[in-house]
């Protein structure tokens, strides 16, 4: 039974988004698909499971080709995925790989991507954490895990404990993220500064939280000033 999840979200021509939701954790999870315009397939990049009628809609999109784990944390229904659509490749990066592969012993290496997309490793970080860029016709659109999370501070008991344990309060590294997954304070400032400095970027999705549409170097100048 797949978890509640919203409705497939058309940002581009050739890219989608769906939020899921996680029980009793305010922080939701999103799963990114992009449509390759040479070949109509589909390159999906932290599986969620969907319902019967969403999983309609994707398929309506294209052929499942490639069901990316981007991290440790976002491998939940990586394999049901492949179950799923067996045909697909289930990837990863060599360090993510080699932590899963117990899990999943069908997991291959990243082979070929769409010439939209583009996998980077991310310096400073564990695991192989990376950042995905899709080009698309609104722009250049980059895709994190857990490099980055962007919550406001939220109401209730769940909320406190968000902001006490450093998840929420806009775009940065939470204090879990640093505690987790960062080896190099150096080089992942060097990184984030590299980013500030660009302007080619049109737009941030996270992997919890809200997307960041507009500003994106005053983002990361945000996140390199509580780093």
């Amino acid at each position: 039974m797949p978890l509640a999840h919203g409705p497939l979200e058309k940002l581009a021509e050739n890219l989608w988004v769906v939020r899921g939701e996680i029980p009793r954790m305010p922080i939701g999870r999103h799963m990114v698909i992009v449509r390759d315009p040479n070949t109509g397939s589909l390159f999906i990049h932290s599986a969620i499971m969907l319902s019967d009628a969403g999983f309609r809609e994707l398929d309506a999109l294209g052929k499942v080709q490639t069901i990316f784990v981007p991290n440790r944390f976002h491998d939940i229904d990586g394999g049901a995925m492949k179950a799923r659509y067996p045909g697909a490749t289930l990837c990863a990066l060599p360090l993510v790989a080699k932590i899963v592969r117990r899990k999943f012993p069908n997991i291959e290496p990243l082979g070929s991507l769409p010439p939209s997309i583009t996998i980077t490793r991310i310096d400073g970080l564990r695991a192989d954490e990376s950042v995905m860029e899709v080009q698309t016709d609104r722009g250049l659109v980059q895709v994190y895990t857990d490099a980055f999370f962007n919550l406001p501070d939220l109401p209730g008991v769940s909320g406190t404990i968000l902001k006490w344990i450093g998840s929420s309060g806009g775009f940065k590294m939470t204090r879990l993220g640093k505690i987790g997954i960062l080896c190099s304070h150096n080089e992942f400032r060097s990184f984030i500064k590299k980013q500030a400095m660009r302007r080619d970027i049109a737009s941030i999705i996270v992997a919890h939280g809200d997307r960041v549409e507009r500003d994106t170097s005053k983002a990361y100048t945000h996140a390199l000033d509580l780093l």
